[in-house]
Parts: structure tokens; sequence; C-alpha cells
């Protein structure tokens, strides 16, 4: 099974990698700053540090979720 994007909000990890690029973003929270995703379940998580230090955007494996699902929403 491919992972390529948060589920929740429908936004491509390749997506989130350009964005980081473009802001220079090291953390998952600096890019929340700029753009909408684990709001909800926060699965992408673990996928999202894995991109941001390695600048993969397609898994295959399961990534560990070490997170639990978000109740705190960003308000926009």
């Amino acid at each position: 099974m491919k992972i390529d994007r948060c589920i929740c909000s429908n936004i491509l990890f390749s997506e989130l990698l350009n964005i980081a690029k473009k802001e220079d973003c090291k953390s998952v929270t600096d890019l929340q700053s700029y753009c909408d995703f684990a709001l909800n379940c926060a699965r992408c998580v673990p996928y999202v540090e894995t991109m941001l230090k390695t600048e993969q955007v397609i898994f295959y494996e399961i990534v560990s979720d070490k997170y639990e699902a978000r109740s705190d929403k960003r308000e926009a």
C-alpha cells in the first residue's frame, strides 16, 4: 500500500515538502504554520517527520505512530 498524503487534509507529502523547502520549515510544527494537516488523527506526523529529514514523500511501510489523535484543533 502506498502512503503519500495526510488523509484527513488530503494533502500530498510532496506538496508539504515543497512548502517546507520554500518556507525553510525544520519541524512539523513549523510546517503547520503554513498549511493545515495532521489536525484530526495525526497519523501522518511520523511520515512528515521522516519526510523533513530525508525528503522521502512516498512510503510503503508503516511508520510507527507514537501520536494520538489531536483534540486541540487549530483555528484558521
